[in-house]
């Protein structure tokens, strides 16, 4: 079973995941925002099962929690490390439905979903309360992860909150 978990992880914990650019942009608009809202500081935070970058842009999945406030992360690319909980230059890496799943939760039924146009790079258009948000890029996920951080950083996200 590890032989076929090691051998799959890759194609589950790896793909369609925003970029580091993208994740760093998601991170500071959730920091910026954490202050003001309802949003919780453990959204900022990496939490089990969930990819993100470290070490200069490596990415890792959280597979197991540790003693002495640490957590065990798997790469396909280096050897198995460990990290503690509080490191704030950990920043999650997200996938096109834990963005839509985060959205979801926070606005309830003012979320109206979102759509892509073009065929790379693609144009993500986000709705909430019949407001919308775009961003652009080289991923669906990205262009997701984009329109996403515009969404966190409008003056107004308070108002779209439930």
């Amino acid at each position: 079973m590890r032989t076929l978990l090691l051998t799959l992880l890759p194609l589950f914990a790896f793909g369609q995941n925003t970029t580091l650019a993208v994740s760093d942009s998601i991170h500071v608009g959730l920091v910026g925002v954490v202050n003001d809202t309802i949003v919780s500081p453990s959204d900022t935070l990496v939490q089990s099962t969930q990819a993100f970058y470290a070490n200069g842009g490596r990415l890792y999945l959280y597979v197991a929690q540790i003693a002495g406030g640490q957590f065990r992360a798997v790469s396909d690319a280096v050897e198995t490390n460990v990290f503690k909980f509080n490191d704030p230059t950990l920043i999650r890496a997200w996938h096109l439905y834990e963005i839509d799943n985060w959205i979801t939760g926070a606005t309830g039924t003012n979320y109206g979903g979102y759509s892509f146009s073009g065929s790379g790079p693609y144009t993500c258009t986000l709705s909430v309360s019949g407001d919308t948000w775009t961003g652009s890029a080289s991923t669906q996920t990205d262009a997701l992860g984009l329109a996403f951080y515009h969404f966190l950083i409008d003056p107004d996200f308070e108002t779209y909150l439930q």
